[in-house]
């Protein structure tokens, strides 16, 4: 039983050996290919170029200068374009901070408090687009996050607003103040 086992085991490896050396051989065979043509690459380089060999040589180096000028500019573009994403998301964050701490300082003057814009957290200020849960409306939405929060300020403008707008915003904020929380 055991000497079956051995034999089976020292075949297995001698299978393995081969295999690796055939392997061995394919790598240095391709290594070699590719070093042939290289050389003869180089070789073809440096020798002069004729009349009717140099017209095609300048349009073939022609073609892959064009080739390489239009992979260039696409390259740019993409970079050009992930810079501009990269702005906009930047300004977008900016202008969502704007508005939190213009509805903050406008709100602790009123000494107001409102209620939760979702149910990501327990307060107004828990809702945030980067912090949101990912089936909250506002994940990773900064549009929409600044679109309720303008929609929020208008309603409250308690600085500019007449006595009705104050009367109103101090009735939602007393009426959730009120209500049962979770």
């Amino acid at each position: 039983m055991y000497r079956r086992l051995f034999m089976d085991i020292e075949r297995e490896q001698v299978k393995e050996q081969r295999r690796h050396r055939q392997h061995l051989r394919r790598i240095t065979r391709i290594k070699a290919d590719k070093e042939r043509q290289r050389r003869a690459e180089e070789r073809r380089m440096e020798r002069p170029v004729e009349g009717a060999d140099e017209r095609e040589d300048t349009s073939e180096r022609g073609r892959e200068i064009l080739e390489r000028l239009r992979l260039e500019e696409d390259e740019g573009a993409q970079e050009r374009e992930r810079k501009a994403r990269a702005q906009k998301d930047k300004e977008a964050t900016r202008y969502v901070e704007a508005l939190r701490a213009r509805m903050s300082e406008r709100l602790q003057q009123e000494k107001a408090e409102l209620p939760p814009l979702c149910c990501c957290g327990e307060g107004f200020w828990d809702s945030h687009p980067d912090t949101c849960a990912n089936n909250c409306v506002f994940y990773k939405n900064p549009r929409g996050y600044a679109r309720a929060l303008q929609s929020v300020l208008s309603c409250c403008d308690l600085r500019d607003g007449s006595l009705g707008h104050r009367a109103s915003a101090r009735r939602i904020a007393s009426a959730h103040a009120l209500s049962p929380r979770k």
